[in-house]
Protein backbone atom coordinates (compact mmCIF):
# COMPACT_ATOMS: atom_id res chain seq x y z
CA UNK A 1 0.00 0.00 0.00
CA UNK A 2 1.60 3.33 -0.89
CA UNK A 3 1.49 5.77 1.68
CA UNK A 4 0.10 9.05 1.28
CA UNK A 5 1.79 12.27 2.34
CA UNK A 6 0.89 14.37 4.81
CA UNK A 7 -0.80 17.60 4.33
CA UNK A 8 0.70 20.13 6.85
CA UNK A 9 -1.34 23.11 5.79
CA UNK A 10 -4.83 21.47 8.14
CA UNK A 11 -4.14 22.41 11.79
CA UNK A 12 -4.60 18.83 13.47
CA UNK A 13 -5.38 17.81 17.37
CA UNK A 14 -4.88 20.53 19.80
CA UNK A 15 -4.40 23.64 16.80
CA UNK A 16 -7.97 22.24 15.08
CA UNK A 17 -9.54 22.74 18.62
CA UNK A 18 -8.36 26.91 18.43
CA UNK A 19 -8.84 27.09 14.86
CA UNK A 20 -12.58 26.36 15.50
CA UNK A 21 -12.48 28.14 18.38
CA UNK A 22 -11.33 31.28 16.11
CA UNK A 23 -13.29 30.68 12.94
CA UNK A 24 -16.41 31.07 15.25
CA UNK A 25 -15.32 34.62 16.46
CA UNK A 26 -14.33 35.59 12.94
CA UNK A 27 -10.48 35.27 13.17
CA UNK A 28 -7.88 32.97 12.15
CA UNK A 29 -5.58 31.53 14.80
CA UNK A 30 -2.73 33.43 13.21
CA UNK A 31 -4.69 37.14 13.63
CA UNK A 32 -4.69 35.98 17.08
CA UNK A 33 -1.15 35.67 17.56
CA UNK A 34 -0.65 31.74 17.31
CA UNK A 35 1.01 31.20 13.81
CA UNK A 36 1.79 27.01 13.10
CA UNK A 37 5.16 26.08 14.83
CA UNK A 38 7.04 24.49 12.09
CA UNK A 39 10.86 24.57 11.57
CA UNK A 40 11.61 27.72 10.33
CA UNK A 41 10.04 29.42 13.68
CA UNK A 42 11.01 26.92 15.48
CA UNK A 43 14.38 24.93 14.01
CA UNK A 44 15.16 22.91 17.94
CA UNK A 45 12.18 21.62 17.96
CA UNK A 46 13.25 19.75 14.87
CA UNK A 47 16.50 16.59 14.65
CA UNK A 48 19.67 17.65 13.43
CA UNK A 49 20.12 17.67 10.05
CA UNK A 50 23.02 15.18 9.08
CA UNK A 51 23.76 16.52 5.45
CA UNK A 52 22.81 20.27 5.66
CA UNK A 53 25.64 22.60 6.88
CA UNK A 54 25.61 26.21 7.57
CA UNK A 55 27.92 28.39 5.56
CA UNK A 56 30.59 30.72 7.34
CA UNK A 57 29.75 34.12 8.17
CA UNK A 58 32.24 37.17 8.04
CA UNK A 59 32.47 36.96 11.69
CA UNK A 60 33.68 33.74 11.99
CA UNK A 61 37.09 34.77 12.01
CA UNK A 62 39.29 32.41 14.06
CA UNK A 63 39.53 28.37 13.81
CA UNK A 64 36.76 27.87 16.77
CA UNK A 65 34.22 29.58 15.08
CA UNK A 66 34.75 28.14 11.56
CA UNK A 67 34.85 24.51 13.02
CA UNK A 68 31.65 24.98 14.95
CA UNK A 69 29.60 27.11 12.58
CA UNK A 70 28.67 24.13 9.78
CA UNK A 71 27.13 21.84 12.43
CA UNK A 72 24.58 24.82 13.13
CA UNK A 73 22.62 24.53 10.05
CA UNK A 74 18.70 24.67 10.77
CA UNK A 75 19.14 26.38 14.40
CA UNK A 76 18.42 29.66 15.50
CA UNK A 77 22.06 30.21 15.44
CA UNK A 78 22.72 29.48 12.03
CA UNK A 79 22.80 33.41 10.67
CA UNK A 80 23.85 35.00 14.36
CA UNK A 81 27.68 35.72 15.20
CA UNK A 82 28.59 33.30 17.98
CA UNK A 83 31.16 33.99 20.68
CA UNK A 84 33.13 32.31 23.49
CA UNK A 85 31.29 33.24 26.58
CA UNK A 86 32.53 31.13 29.40
CA UNK A 87 36.06 29.46 29.32
CA UNK A 88 36.48 27.52 32.90
CA UNK A 89 40.29 28.12 32.95
CA UNK A 90 39.28 31.98 32.57
CA UNK A 91 35.95 32.08 34.64
CA UNK A 92 36.45 29.28 37.24
CA UNK A 93 35.10 26.04 37.28
CA UNK A 94 32.06 26.22 38.91
CA UNK A 95 28.29 26.29 38.58
CA UNK A 96 27.79 29.55 40.20
CA UNK A 97 30.69 30.75 37.49
CA UNK A 98 29.56 29.13 34.12
CA UNK A 99 25.99 30.18 34.68
CA UNK A 100 27.24 34.00 35.63
CA UNK A 101 28.51 33.97 32.44
CA UNK A 102 26.00 31.89 29.66
CA UNK A 103 22.59 32.53 31.59
CA UNK A 104 20.10 35.56 29.75
CA UNK A 105 22.59 34.79 26.42
CA UNK A 106 20.20 33.09 24.72
CA UNK A 107 20.90 29.96 22.92
CA UNK A 108 24.36 28.21 22.91
CA UNK A 109 26.57 25.47 22.14
CA UNK A 110 29.11 23.82 24.94
CA UNK A 111 32.21 22.09 23.73
CA UNK A 112 33.94 20.26 26.19
CA UNK A 113 36.88 18.69 26.18
CA UNK A 114 38.14 15.75 28.10
CA UNK A 115 41.42 15.07 29.26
Amino acid sequence: AEEKEKDISEPEGFERFFAGIFKSIGASPEDMGMARFDRSKFPEQYPATLDEFADLLETDDDWEKQAIRPMLHSTSLQARPIQLVYDGDYNGWTPEAFHAAVDKKGPGVVIGKTA
